[in-house]
């Protein structure tokens, strides 16, 4: 009788294939998060230690790579099983950020670090164990170099630069807020917790609001519930516009976007504190036709309804931004002083800081003397953007990539 070819694998037997990679995967990412309990969350270095723990790492893939390339331990760390492995722990850790809401300041103990995934051991592990791998398998491709070869290296360098440099540099991004009101110089920022001075300061000269019509929809006066859903609802104002709201024929009358409220009435004025204001005329099937003006008010002025029965009103919803900006001077040492716009999504670039427009006095609105920038400066985001670009690079080299003649 012939014994079976096909003789079982004994588990850790070399070739370490798929079920080794993970459990071995599976034990490093328990060792972060033993870690995680004994020791708290990972607090990221910052400069000069990032690059000198980066510039280790890489020394130690080379060492572990051209010292024993042609070894069943090395051939395994460069492997797709472990591939698959580390990229899986990554993945679960991303998945815990998706389902857990992360706040790295709860007074809440999470010894596990669910809610602050970014600064855990087991992410950190997770992050290595890729590197390590992705390490070694570019290395593998890049020596020999072959001309083949240069699709996957620039795929996997490029994502490797893009991880490595992400990670290393967390440490020495610094985001803060700087608050500016009008006509006053600020060098400050905080953080919310510490307050810095900056190598630059602003001063506001205008805060600019553009906004949308406002809308119309039915609001329960008693408990101030307002009524988005329904044929209608929400439907934003244009004079002489007519329909249905709620069973009543409702018409735009007459609409201005800036008005003042004199002797129960709106007039059109163009001042500090007006507020947009419509007059409306509301048909009810067996009911007199009732027209009154309504408003969302401002910071200086109330809002007007007009009623529908003893608890229900048609309301006017305060307009929504369309856009805004801050008209800033900026001043910089030994330099002349600038003026300069910040917008969204249009970020100012000052001394190596790139400026964001954030937020305003929403109280006040489009009348806002107040304004909130956010300064950002993140040293390693050329090296992240670098990374990114080889990727873009290896992916249209794999697009245009021949594929092998497989024909007889």
């Amino acid at each position: 009788m012939r014994r079976s070819e096909n003789k079982k694998r004994v588990l850790w037997q070399f070739p370490w294939h798929y079920k080794e990679s993970f459990i071995f995967a599976s034990g490093f990412l328990i060792t972060g998060y033993l870690l995680q309990i004994i020791l708290g969350s990972v607090h990221a270095p910052v400069f000069p230690v990032n690059v000198i723990m980066l510039l280790v790492f890489i020394a130690l893939i080379c060492i572990v790579y051209f010292s024993g390339s042609a070894t069943n331990i090395v051939k395994w760390l460069r492997s797709v099983p472990l591939s698959i492995a580390s990229i899986s722990l990554v993945l679960f850790q991303g998945i815990i950020m998706g389902v857990m809401p992360q706040n790295p300041e709860s007074p809440h103990k999470d010894i596990l670090g669910f809610t602050n995934v970014l600064q855990s051991w087991p992410f950190a592990f997770s992050i290595i164990l890729l590197l390590f791998n992705l390490g070694l398998a570019t290395l593998h491709r890049a020596f020999p170099f072959r001309k083949r070869n240069i699709t996957f290296l620039v795929n996997h360098l490029g994502l490797w630069i893009t991880l490595a440099a992400g990670i290393a540099g967390a440490g020495d991004l610094k985001r803060y807020e700087m608050d500016l009101k009008e006509g006053e110089v600020a060098w400050m920022a905080n953080d919310g917790k510490q307050v810095f001075e900056m190598p630059f300061a602003f001063q506001l000269d205008k805060f600019e609001m553009e906004e949308y019509t406002p809308k119309i929809t039915v609001a329960n006066i008693r408990t101030n519930e307002v009524t988005t859903k329904g044929e209608n609802m929400m439907r934003q104002i244009v004079e002489g516009d007519a329909y249905k709201i709620a069973s009543r024929e409702i018409k735009i009358l007459k609409y201005y976007p800036e008005a003042n409220s004199i002797a129960g009435r709106y007039e059109k004025v163009n001042g500090f504190g007006s507020s947009p204001a419509a007059l409306i005329k509301c048909s009810t099937p067996g009911m007199p036709d009732t027209t009154a003006w309504i408003s969302c008010g401002s910071f200086a002025s109330e809002p007007s309804f007009l009623r529908l029965n003893d608890s229900m009103a048609l309301v006017m919803m305060e307009p929504e931004p369309k856009s805004f900006c801050s008209h800033v001077v900026v001043y910089e040492p030994q330099k002349k002083p600038e003026k300069a716009v910040v917008e969204v999504n249009k970020p100012l670039t000052v001394n190596g800081w790139k400026i964001y427009q954030m937020r305003y006095d929403s109280q006040m609105g489009k009348y806002s003397t107040k304004s909130t920038l956010e300064v950002i400066k993140d040293p390693w985001l050329p090296i992240v953007y670098a990374g990114i670009f080889m990727m873009i690079i290896g992916s249209v080299l794999l697009i245009f990539k021949k594929q092998p003649n497989t024909s007889n």
